[in-house]
């Protein structure tokens, strides 16, 4: 469930990724704004749904309590014979409490259908007047580059 978990997340950037570059070719080849709104649209709704989903913590919370279950199982078979034979129900309680703990973990709040459409109407008003950025000097589009790839570098995508 892990690697589900990671493959999630990995197409989940991958979608992100796409919905950029349809954006970035808007822009280089003066598509209709329509087309940059959308490619927006569509990266804010997969980054709403990886942000329900947790893909990457929910890996970490899967292989925590993978390997509490293994714990619990090497425990179980170290016992004395003479232990063993009230083991059972200490091992049971044991495996129960990691699979609650999981289980809380991995709980999810549905995310706000409001919240959701509010933040897409945010970004087109902040991102999108109507007309792509100009840039009057190569260091104002060098400043802009560079935040770009600061906020990549520090959500871990290039790292």
């Amino acid at each position: 469930m892990a690697d589900d978990a990671s493959r999630t997340e990995d197409l989940a950037a991958l979608g992100i990724i796409s919905s950029a570059g349809v954006a970035a070719g808007a822009l280089l080849y003066d598509a209709n704004v329509n087309l940059l709104k959308g490619a927006g649209l569509s990266a804010a709704m997969i980054a709403a749904g990886r942000n329900y989903a947790k893909p990457s913590e929910s890996a970490q919370h899967l292989l925590n309590a993978a390997e509490g279950m293994l714990c619990v199982a090497s425990a179980a078979r170290s016992t004395d014979p003479a232990v063993q034979a009230t083991a059972a129900g200490l091992v049971d309680d044991a495996i129960n409490r990691i699979r609650l703990d999981l289980r809380k973990r991995l709980a999810r709040q549905a995310p706000s259908y409001r919240d959701i459409v509010d933040a897409a109407k945010a970004y087109d008003a902040d991102k999108h007047s109507g007309k792509p950025m100009m840039f009057s000097t190569p260091e104002s589009l060098a400043t802009t580059l560079d935040a770009c790839v600061s906020k990549v570098v520090i959500n871990g995508a290039a790292s």
